[in-house]
This record gives structure tokens, C-alpha cells and sequence, in this order.
């Protein structure tokens, strides 16, 4: 495989770099807000300087991880209220570092979007991630959108949710998703909404496996969601989500669980329950 071909751009209080790997367009920008100001206003700064450099190269609305670096970890709380409020619907999956931007500023972001346009790019994408990624659906879902929700490692739905996969009704299959759904739900679960394209309800998807979270609180729930993902160590987070998309043999697992144990976040989990207090990565998230 070749390597990568990487161009940078540097404006005004932000720069990004636009990098083809494997076809795919990756973005990676970094900002620091240009005004002064409280933390609202400098965050508003640095999330539209953000979302500028990705529309920019055809990825806006296309962030899929981001890290804020705030200039104290008291500040935090208020941070990620302010960003979630900025982002709306659109929230990519987030993580808080407290370590003061270099430019003195209040905080500064970093952000990796990719181009769209290529559903199988997104759901492959999404996998990928080391993170995980939590849909958050208040709306009917429909064909390819039904796809990249499957895709996700957590889906929490509203109770009045409906879904179909319309495909057959215009005389295509549901191919590409067909990935992540049959992964995830199994072919006998799906013969009936795959073939006649019928519609059904959010109960529904969850006894087939599809959704996670049925709720009355879509936002409530992802923030309880995203607090338990935060409780645990990142690489065991990580190393987890691997092993639920691709399960090992019991040599794999047995070489996992020891390489993990051995680990020096291990030793601090352990360090932590014993000594009952919060360990080290709970004051960074």
C-alpha cells in the first residue's frame, strides 16, 4: 500500500491536515479560539473554526472523535455542557483532557472528521474506533440510516421510533448494511423486515437485538451511558469492544487477559478499588 498522500492548511487561530488513506479523505484539525472571553464564547470560537476546516474539505458534519483540552479540570463539567449544547444532534464522541492550551487560551480542540459520502467507509469507520460510539435516535429510520446505527456499540432510541428497511420497495437490496445487521441481529431476526420492507417499532428492534436502550430520555440515558463508558479504563474499553465485534479463540482471550492484567492501567484500577478512591483516568474524562 502506498503511503499516504498529506497536505496542510494553516489559517487564523487553526490549521488541519487532509490526508488520503486507503480512498478515504481524513481530516485533522486543531484550533485554539482567536477572541477572548469566557469559556462559552472562546468555545463557540474553536468549535466553528473546527467545523469551518471540515466543511472545507468536504467533511462538515462529519466529525467522528474530538478532544478538548481545557486550561484546569474544575472547568470540565461546564466544558462539556457548553459543547454539547454547540453541537446539538450532531455531537461527535468527545474526550475532556485537562492540559492548558500553549496559547494561554481557555481550551483548545482537536478533531478527525472524514469526507462523506461512502456509507461503507462510515460503518467500517465506526468500527474501527477505538471508542465507543453511542447512537442517539429520537426519529424513524430508515434503509442505509438503519445501517449506520447497527454499526454503533450502543443504540438508545425514543419508545416512539419506527424503522424499515424500504430497499426491496424500489427494487435494491440492503447490501452494504447488510454487514453490520446480520452481525449484529442475525439473518432469521431480519427475513421479514428485509423482504417485504414493512415497518416496525422500537420494541420490535430491541427483541431482535438491534437497539440497545428503548427510553423516554434519549438524552439522559447517553449521558448515563457515557458516564459508565468514562468509569472504565480506556484500553480495557477499547480492548472490550474489540473482542464483541471479533471474538477470539480461548488462546487469543487467555494471551488478552494477560497482556491486560500486566498493564499498568490494571495496576491502577486495582490500585484504586483498594485504596476506594476514583482512579487516574476517571479525573480525565
Amino acid at each position: 500500500m502506498s503511503a499516504p498522500v498529506v497536505q496542510k492548511f494553516v489559517r487564523e487561530g487553526s490549521r488541519h491536515a487532509v490526508a488520503e488513506v486507503s480512498d478515504v479523505t481524513h481530516v485533522f484539525a486543531t484550533t485554539v479560539p482567536r477572541v477572548a472571553g469566557d469559556l462559552r464564547a472562546q468555545a463557540r470560537d474553536a468549535v466553528e473554526a473546527i467545523n469551518a476546516a471540515m466543511s472545507a474539505e468536504g467533511a462538515g458534519g462529519a466529525v467522528v472523535h474530538q478532544v478538548v483540552f481545557v486550561a484546569e479540570s474544575a472547568s470540565i463539567p461546564a466544558c462539556r455542557q457548553i459543547i454539547r449544547e454547540l453541537y446539538g444532534r450532531d455531537m461527535p464522541a468527545t474526550s475532556y483532557i485537562p492540559q492548558p492550551p500553549c496559547a494561554g487560551t481557555r481550551l483548545a480542540i482537536e478533531a478527525i472528521g472524514l469526507q462523506r459520502g461512502r456509507s461503507d467507509v462510515a460503518i467500517e469507520r465506526i468500527s474501527e474506533l477505538p471508542v465507543p460510539v453511542i447512537a442517539a435516535v429520537r426519529g424513524p429510520v430508515r434503509a442505509g440510516g438503519v445501517g449506520l446505527m447497527a454499526a454503533c456499540d450502543l443504540v438508545v432510541v425514543a419508545e416512539s421510533v419506527t424503522f424499515a428497511f424500504t430497499e426491496v420497495r424500489i427494487g435494491v437490496a440492503p447490501a452494504i448494511i447488510s454487514v453490520p445487521l446480520l452481525a449484529r441481529c442475525g439473518w432469521s431476526a431480519l427475513a421479514g423486515p428485509f423482504l417485504t420492507g414493512e415497518p416496525f417499532d422500537a420494541a420490535a428492534a430491541a427483541r431482535m437485538g438491534l437497539v440497545t436502550h428503548v427510553t423516554d430520555d434519549v438524552d439522559a440515558t447517553v449521558e448515563r451511558l457515557c458516564e459508565g463508558v468514562l468509569a472504565g479504563g480506556p484500553s480495557a474499553v477499547a480492548a472490550t469492544k474489540r473482542l464483541l465485534r471479533r471474538p477470539g479463540t480461548m488462546p487469543e482471550m487467555a494471551a488478552l487477559s494477560e497482556s491486560l492484567f500486566a498493564s499498568s492501567e490494571a495496576a491502577e484500577g486495582i490500585a484504586a478499588f483498594l485504596d476506594k478512591r476514583a482512579p487516574a483516568w476517571a479525573a480525565r474524562s
